[in-house]
């Protein structure tokens, strides 16, 4: 009898190496996560998890790795927060910049630090919602 394995609360049915970094998983019941190898790696188990587990095994990975940076940088307490903020600018603009490009399919236009949907109309949000699939039992509105 094979072992079940599972990604968090789903049954793994079978995972595709998609890149050489990323893998699909495919669950049983027909949903796909897309994670990195490494996550993949230190998330799978023979027992159902929840989704709080899978949070708390890829924090826990995260801080060791960043402590062992911090460490190596010798970073002194007063510099920590600088740290934290700049971390979270960085990731932030990697948002805001996918979305401008979402939005616009172009990077040229991009203004770092700025929220790309402030230059938007209601109007040119609409138009990209009425080109959303609707869900199985949503009725589209006109």
């Amino acid at each position: 009898m094979k072992d079940k394995t599972f990604y968090g609360p789903l049954q793994v049915e079978f995972a595709t190496d998609i890149d050489g970094n990323m893998v699909e998983i495919q669950c049983v019941g027909g949903q796909k996560e897309v994670v990195t190898k490494k996550t993949f790696a230190l998330s799978i188990t023979q027992d159902k998890k929840d989704y709080n587990y899978l949070q708390e095994v890829k924090i826990k990975a995260i801080m060791e790795e960043i402590m062992a940076v911090i460490l190596s940088y010798d970073v002194k307490m007063y510099e920590v927060n600088a740290l934290l903020s700049a971390i979270g600018k960085n990731i932030k603009e990697r948002y805001t910049r996918a979305i401008n490009y979402l939005w616009t399919g172009d990077d040229k236009n991009h203004v770092a630090g700025s929220d790309p949907t402030d230059y938007f109309s209601v109007l040119e949000a609409e138009k990209i919602i009425t080109k959303i699939p609707p869900k199985a039992n949503e009725v589209k509105s006109k």
